[in-house]
């Protein structure tokens, strides 16, 4: 009778564990990051070698560069078009299994100018393709990094 009772409390307490634990950062049984990317960020935090330089990239006080926008053509597409004010990243691809993801850039400059305004390509710091890789991807939060030259962190809000 005793072995039974101890039995079905390690049975119980396995299941508890298995029930309670998050197979994945954002939560859940399901791998879900290219579903997760998809729709418009708002850049709340833009960091170079540990420091914050979000407020050295505001263009006369114009707020709109800090939104990004990530677009899948279709479900089966790797391909996802991303949109920010001033500069449009295409193809941009998830690579190593949604752990990275790849921006590329066609224009050699860390600067691009439209219409007499000029906005930071802060998906391409220093002008050139880049690797990032996503360190947090909710529902709520993207927190994106990569190293080149200098080492770069950006934060997201939906």
């Amino acid at each position: 009778m005793i072995q039974n009772i101890r039995t079905y409390s390690l049975i119980l307490i396995c299941g508890l564990l298995v029930v309670a634990c998050k197979k994945y950062p954002e939560g859940g049984y399901i791998y879900k990051r290219d579903t997760d990317i998809q729709r418009q960020w708002y850049l709340t935090l833009y960091e170079v070698d540990g420091i914050d330089s979000t407020d050295l990239i505001n263009y006369n006080n114009d707020v709109s560069y800090k939104n990004i926008r990530f677009l899948k053509r279709n479900s089966n597409d790797p391909d996802i078009s991303v949109f920010t004010s001033g500069s449009y990243y295409s193809p941009s691809r998830f690579t190593n299994s949604n752990k990275n993801l790849n921006f590329y850039k066609s224009n050699p400059s860390s600067v691009i100018c439209n219409s007499g305004f000029c906005f930071k390509a802060y998906c391409a710091p220093e002008g050139l393709s880049v690797q990032w890789e996503i360190i947090q991807l909710t529902s709520t939060d993207m927190i994106l990094t990569c190293r080149l030259n200098h080492s770069y962190k950006l934060k997201f809000k939906s």
